[in-house]
């Protein structure tokens, strides 16, 4: 059975992007990573997201089994449902209790624990320092005359490879290049949470990468402050180009008249965490034409707040991971891998979205197609 050598470009250093390489490195295909950010830390993207068995499962295939259990180590306290809070009488009582399930679902959320996703990028780059390339921008690709594939970035260089793979978020540039007819909308979805961890991160790193340095390492609490845009006297893009501490400011000043419990959580969050964001979603969409680029994660199938999209571009990765590697191992001819991987990727993928998709279009008829420009500003508190 012939085999073939590999080289996989990666556009994106996200969650999804650094499992891929993580599993491709581990078992000896050429990778490398393209990112638009200066590093990791530049750019807030959220701090408390859920980890439940999809997750786990994909970072214990790809991941060294050191890393892997830095990952256990460095995960907070367990995540097992949603509470609804109502104030009666001036008094905040816990309402409805909303239990994940224990397991059985590869599309949905289930029981799993809170996570800090800087602390998990973090990990996810320890040992990539020669894969990941920062300070990279895509600006577009073209299609070779041998076949390969050519990655060109805004500071005049290329990248040359037989798979690109866009792992580069809602605002993808292979998405918007390849499948121009895919439809990403706004939600109006929010949430908020928490992180108590498990073992401090520096005692964790020290047992199981010594030298990795976290920039979390406390317990914090994150919030959120939900609204469409109409709620927000600020327009959109006056909000985007805020400084965090102007945005916490803005927000401690819709919220000043809130109930006494909560409107504290505004005015005592860090100046430097608050950040602005849009809340968007994709349109499922039929299979295309199987080439040489594809997609995971939020570059294809970004759902509203609700658990699954970092589950899903952990496991994304990992069946990407482990079809290109029969390529190599086995022989699996390149386009039936990336096929069979699209194929399983698009079925569980868009079945995460399709339930939240349903009940907003008959919550609010049409919505799906006239996007809402509805935001969220949020921040982290020690």
């Amino acid at each position: 059975m012939s085999q073939m050598n590999l080289r996989v470009l990666v556009i994106g250093a996200g969650l999804g992007g650094l499992c891929l390489a993580q599993g491709l490195r581990k078992a000896g295909v050429d990778v490398a990573v393209y990112e638009r950010d200066a590093g990791l830390p530049v750019r807030t993207q959220g701090h408390r997201i859920h980890i439940d068995s999809r997750g786990e499962q994909a970072l214990r295939e790809c991941l060294p089994p050191n890393l892997y259990d830095l990952f256990l180590a460095t995960r907070g306290q367990p995540s097992k449902g949603i509470t609804l809070y109502s104030v009666v009488d001036r008094q905040l009582r816990e309402g409805i209790i909303q239990p994940f399930p224990e397991g059985g679902s590869d599309e949905f959320i289930t029981i799993g624990s809170a996570v800090d996703r800087l602390t998990l990028r973090q990990i996810l780059l320890a040992g990539l320092d020669d894969t990941v390339h920062f300070n990279k921008a895509l600006v577009r690709y073209e299609q070779q005359e041998d076949g390969r594939v050519c990655a060109y970035f805004t500071d005049g260089m290329r990248a040359i490879g037989d798979v690109l793979v866009a792992a580069d978020g809602v605002g993808s540039r292979i998405r918007e290049q390849f499948l121009p007819h895919a439809q990403v909308l706004d939600t109006g979805i929010r949430w908020l949470g928490c992180v108590w961890f498990r073992t401090s991160p520096r005692e964790a790193a020290a047992q199981f990468w010594p030298g990795l340095s976290f920039q979390h390492t406390e317990d914090f609490l994150m919030w959120g402050l939900l609204g469409s845009r109409e709620h927000f006297p600020i327009p959109d893009e006056d909000l985007q180009a805020m400084e965090s501490a102007d945005l916490q400011l803005t927000a401690v000043e819709l919220t000043h008249d809130w109930y006494p419990t909560l409107s504290p959580l505004t005015e005592l969050a860090d100046p430097g965490e608050s950040f602005f964001l849009t809340m968007r979603l994709c349109v499922p969409i039929e299979h295309w034409h199987t080439s040489n680029i594809t997609l995971l994660g939020d570059a294809i199938h970004v759902m509203p707040a609700n658990g699954s999209g970092a589950n899903s571009a952990l496991r994304d990765a990992s069946q990407l991971s482990r079809s290109l590697i029969t390529v190599t191992s086995q022989g699996t001819p390149l386009y039936q891998a990336l096929h069979d991987y699209e194929s399983e990727m698009l079925r569980s993928g868009f079945g995460a979205v399709r339930t939240p998709l349903q009940a907003m279009q008959r919550r609010r008829p049409g919505i799906p197609f006239t996007p809402d420009q509805g935001a969220r500003q949020g921040g982290r508190g020690n």
